[in-house]
């Protein structure tokens, strides 16, 4: 198998006069004109630039694998059963978001001016294990305000509205499917550890009943690997970073995504940066 770039439909079909696999290396910032940073459903579905499959879907891509390729844990799913959005406020507004029925998690990338998002109701927020220093909501026009500061992490709950005013920047995490019932948690900050090589911080930082999220502070090298149970996508949020498996190099930075099949090695990250991992629960 390989590693595979993601661009994001929107970025791939702007590009019509380029073929697709021009993407693949490309240190252009993909996430610029895209909604949905990754997809794996028919009408939004990323597409893959690198390999002799540039230009094919991640949804065909998928239809075709084996259980080998994409996991145990896939077993239930006909598609990618979660999707990552990048919600920006336009300037001098806000946003209004409905979750009517899927768990999603909220990561905050860029805080509004006034350092709160507004949720309206109180169940909004999972808190970590450590409650030391947490500042609650205040009530605001029938909406309570959460602090939010960036790195910030919110549970956004089905019934749920969410309320982002400029110059906010947040990363929504979302199972596309209603799960077994389980609502979106934080991590519990004690959950941190270091490799031992010393040059990566890595924390789990949420997680729904379809997938878990991590997170990897990276400044140096780190290996990775994937087991029989499911794929993983990775997603630079901030820095540059060479992501590589024997002759296949991705130059990879914030907005980039990357599928690594499952029953995958010696999957090789360099540089100084931060990244989030997905993988099936």
């Amino acid at each position: 198998m390989a590693i595979y770039k993601c661009a994001p439909q929107s970025v791939v079909e702007s590009s019509a006069a380029k073929d697709a696999r021009l993407l693949s290396v490309s240190r252009q910032n993909l996430d610029e004109q895209a909604f949905f940073l990754f997809s794996g459903t028919p009408e939004t579905s990323s597409i893959l630039v690198n390999t002799e499959l540039a230009g094919l879907s991640v949804y065909d891509w998928y239809s075709r694998q084996d259980e080998k390729t994409l996991g145990k844990k896939s077993r239930p799913y006909l598609y990618v059963p979660f999707e990552i959005e990048k919600i920006s406020t336009p300037q001098d507004g806000s946003v209004i978001i409905n979750n009517e029925e899927n768990e999603a998690i909220v990561y905050t990338m860029e805080a509004p001016a006034e350092q709160v998002i507004y949720f309206n109701k109180t169940e909004a927020l999972s808190l970590p294990g450590d409650h030391a220093g947490f500042e609650p909501a205040s009530l605001q026009n029938d909406f309570l305000a959460w602090p939010t500061e960036p790195g910030s992490v919110f549970a956004f709950n089905p019934g749920l509205t969410l309320v982002l005013t400029a110059p906010a920047f947040v990363l929504m995490f979302s199972s596309l499917l209603k799960g077994d019932g389980t609502q979106p948690k934080i991590a519990d900050e004690g959950k941190t550890f270091y490799v031992k090589d010393g040059q990566a911080k890595n924390s789990l930082i949420g997680y729904t009943s379809v997938f878990e999220i991590d997170k990897c502070e990276l400044d140096g090298s780190i290996v990775l690997s994937t087991t029989d149970e499911s794929y993983q996508i990775l997603l630079l949020i901030g820095g540059e970073a060479v992501i590589s498996q024997k002759d296949e190099v991705i130059h990879a930075q914030a907005g980039t995504a990357v599928l690594i099949p499952a029953n995958e090695e010696n999957v090789v990250v360099t540089g100084n940066a931060q990244f989030v991992s997905l993988q099936l629960l």
